[in-house]
């Protein structure tokens, strides 16, 4: 059987601060929430005695802003008590005060991923609606100082999503953050393409195996399986709910296993949802900038 390397766990579903055009939250019909404490630990505990040298990372993310989880330290603190360290936490960095910082800091995250688009206000407030570019920059900087005063563990990534603004922009964007982070550390500038969400007009040619599908499970707020990360609604295919049954069982289920077949078989474009899915493509350009 297959055991996920990665979990991206949706701690935070349907629900962001931010407007931003890359997104397909705002097109979401399912109802948004907040995973509860208790529905992770549950979700946690079930995996236990499938890690066997299997997961390697927990990203708890969704379609929304992870730190508008108010339980947020205490899931990375669960998680690291039952013997996951590599959790992992993206953000837009709005919400990311010092005392929020300082919980992150203390609760053992091992990576943040930093989604800011540009080092230029005008241009970033134009791809993220509703935030404040100095606010943004000030907590990641202070993110960046309390790391390093305190020596915690923690990696740094910043992202930046290529898009038509942001495409000339590299070379300033790396100059001007590797000057603030820890190479020696891990940390890194990183640079992912925009992608659609499987929703494009018409089919996209292509007969790769999409990794995705194969080495990482997608779990929504309520515990339901997801097929990819582009299932945004949990209704690409009916994969059963974590809650309820085996996950690594889940993982090796019959749709997955004739899907995974098809991909091998150079067939993706004869899955429906993966048929207008850029993504396996657009992955291939993703990169470490620095």
């Amino acid at each position: 059987m297959i055991v996920p390397k990665h979990l991206d766990i949706a701690n935070v579903y349907g629900r962001c601060n931010a407007n931003c055009d890359m997104c397909a939250m705002k097109a979401m019909k399912a109802r948004p929430g907040i995973m509860s404490n208790e529905v992770f630990e549950t979700i946690i505990t079930k995996f236990c005695d499938k890690n066997i040298g299997g997961i390697i990372t927990i990203n708890l993310v969704g379609i929304g802003e992870s730190l508008l989880d108010p339980g947020l330290a205490a899931k990375i603190s669960y998680a690291r008590s039952m013997g996951f360290n590599s959790i992992c936490v993206p953000t837009n960095v709005s919400l990311l005060d010092e005392k929020k910082s300082r919980e992150l800091l203390d609760a053992g995250l091992a990576e943040v991923v930093f989604g800011i688009d540009s080092i230029e206000r005008e241009v970033y407030e134009r791809i993220r609606t509703n935030l404040n570019f100095e606010a943004v920059m000030q907590n990641a900087h202070r993110f960046i100082e309390m790391r390093d005063a305190g020596n915690y563990a923690t990696k740094i990534y910043v992202r930046i999503i290529e898009q038509e603004l942001t495409s000339k922009t590299d070379a300033d964007y790396i100059a001007y953050w590797t000057k603030y982070l820890n190479v020696d550390n891990g940390d890194m500038v990183l640079r992912f393409p925009k992608h659609n969400w499987a929703d494009s007009p018409l089919p996209i040619e292509k007969d790769c195996v999409c990794p995705y599908i194969f080495d990482r499970m997608v779990i929504d707020a309520w515990g339901n399986v997801q097929f990819c990360c582009i299932d945004v609604e949990s209704d690409f295919f009916d994969l059963g709910n974590v809650l309820k049954d085996d996950p690594v069982e889940l993982f090796n289920s019959e749709t997955f296993t004739r899907t995974r077949n098809l991909m091998k078989d150079g067939k993706i474009n004869d899955i429906a949802p993966c048929r207008h899915c850029d993504v396996p493509l657009k992955r291939l350009d993703r990169g470490i900038l620095q």
